[in-house]
């Protein structure tokens, strides 16, 4: 048997000599309500030195308990975009430390608004805005797909709030979708698994033990008393209540465009919520608005999903969606 395995924590990128804002306050209830804005270096973009850019808003994973804006393995797809010409928006939000859901949800919701409502100082272009994360970063991504027409995740202080919360597309990463079937899923597929494929080839030096430590036909996983589901959902931890935190139950006819990739061998977060969001999208919108992408043998926050090849492949579906 093996242990499920993740990520290890990497240090946080410098802005040391990096052009851009750094620590821009969002809100004012946290610390924690700030972004950064990287841009493109001058050389990167000769004759369009001050925009208006393209943005890419990073959301950064952690298990909604943890990670930064600057964590190194959370940043460096993204700042691919600075040679490309995007600016990139890495976003702080608060965590189970301070705050339940929905309230890291309404972070991202109130750093759109704020980064639309801003665009001409920031020198971006606010019709030309994507999300891109991992994990619960990717939970994130998917909440902020459907933020245009929904009113929910609103924050009623924010100065911002006749400003639309609209995003031109989404990038998810290995995504939790529902908060329901996460365990589900995984026992599911560790039989499949088991049965067909034994042990993962995805190995790497960067992989470490997810915690909390647990072989991957172990369950529940993410339902245990103090999992980190539990802690993010707070209240609203119930059979009958988790729906309210599902991306799923907020896709409407304004649903951004998204590319969801998925491992098939994450054994934190079943490849069948990528699946089933993109699905539901495509049955309620009816026009592909979903591209769903398996990566073969990844495993979660594997290193497969930032080969050269993924991170181009990535990176023509955001210019397909900024006109690019």
């Amino acid at each position: 048997m093996s242990k499920r395995c993740w990520r290890k924590d990497h240090p946080d990128v410098k802005t040391n000599g990096r052009r851009g804002f750094f620590d821009v306050p969002y809100g004012t209830v946290s610390p924690a309500q700030k972004f950064d804005l990287w841009l493109p270096s001058k050389s990167d973009v000769p004759g369009r030195e001050n925009g208006p850019f393209p943005v890419i808003v990073a959301i950064h994973g952690g298990g909604f308990s943890g990670g930064t804006k600057r964590r190194e393995d959370m940043l460096l797809p993204m700042l691919n975009g600075l040679r490309k010409g995007y600016a990139v928006a890495s976003v702080e939000y608060r965590m189970t430390d301070e705050v339940t859901f929905p309230d890291p949800v309404r972070d991202i919701k109130r750093a759109i608004r704020f980064l639309r409502a801003n665009a001409a100082k920031l020198m971006i272009d606010p019709e030309r805005i994507v999300t891109w994360g991992g994990s619960a970063g990717g939970y994130l991504t998917c909440m902020s797909a459907v933020f245009d027409g929904v009113t929910l995740f609103d924050d009623p202080t924010d100065p911002n709030l006749n400003v639309p919360a609209y995003i031109a597309g989404a990038v998810g990463w290995y995504s939790l979708t529902n908060c329901v079937t996460a365990d589900y899923f995984l026992e599911m597929n560790s039989f499949v698994t088991s049965a067909l494929y034994g042990d993962t080839p995805d190995v790497d030096n960067d992989y470490c033990f997810a915690e909390p430590v647990a072989e991957y036909t172990e369950f529940p996983f993410m339902n245990l008393p103090d999992s980190i589901l539990r802690r993010f959902l707070g209240d609203y931890w119930s059979v009958d209540r988790a729906g309210f935190a599902d991306p799923n139950t907020y896709i409407n006819e304004n649903t951004a465009p998204i590319l969801l990739q998925h491992g098939t061998r994450d054994e934190i977060v079943p490849m069948q919520h990528s699946i089933e969001f993109a699905m539901n999208i495509n049955h309620i919108c009816g026009d592909n608005r979903a591209i769903l992408e398996l990566i073969p043998d990844a495993i979660h926050s594997s290193v497969l999903f930032e080969t050269s090849q993924n991170i181009n492949r990535v990176f023509n579906f955001i210019d397909s969606i900024c006109g690019r």
